[in-house]
């Protein structure tokens, strides 16, 4: 082997050869020097459901630079958890120059109301920053709400509250 560079190719994983100097096919004297290119692409890997830190670690373990994107709704990814990149899972890119967008979760599980006074309830979806919104009884039991509880919204929802009393 003779001379070895690195140039970026999104159809080879890093590490395989590129390209050859002397090209494939042609004859050359023995233990004369074949000059290769080797890819520098990196697989971005799939992240989806890693809490944060760790979707980070793996991003950098691959070789890439990471900055965290502003967080979406995912019914099937909660809060603290990573929903995807940009660039996609699975894509070559080049690890030198491209930076990869870490996207989090801000999704929330709505908790179980049922039975708790109108005030406790309230306060649970506070603190998962839902908006309570009582459509009757006030000061009563919840025998009601929707969204139901353990679906998965976004920040901010309004969950509808029916109480007696």
């Amino acid at each position: 082997v003779g001379n070895v560079t690195e140039e970026f190719d999104d159809s080879q994983p890093g590490g395989s050869v590129v390209s050859s100097d002397p090209s494939p096919g042609e004859a050359l004297r023995a233990n004369s020097p074949v000059s290769l290119t080797v890819s520098t692409a990196a697989r971005v890997p799939d992240i989806r459901g890693m809490d944060m830190d760790e979707a980070r670690a793996e991003l950098e373990k691959a070789g890439l630079t990471v900055v965290e994107g502003p967080a979406e709704t995912d019914e099937d990814v909660l809060d603290g958890k990573a929903v995807r990149t940009e660039p996609s899972a699975d894509e070559l890119v080049d690890a030198k120059t491209t930076t990869i967008r870490l996207i989090p979760s801000n999704s929330v599980r709505v908790p179980m109301v049922l039975g708790d006074t109108v005030g406790s309830a309230s306060d649970k979806l506070r603190e998962r920053g839902l908006r309570p919104k009582v459509d009757s009884g006030r000061n009563g039991v919840v025998y009601g709400q929707n969204p139901l509880p353990g679906r998965v919204v976004g920040p901010d929802t309004e969950v509808r509250l029916s109480a007696l009393g």
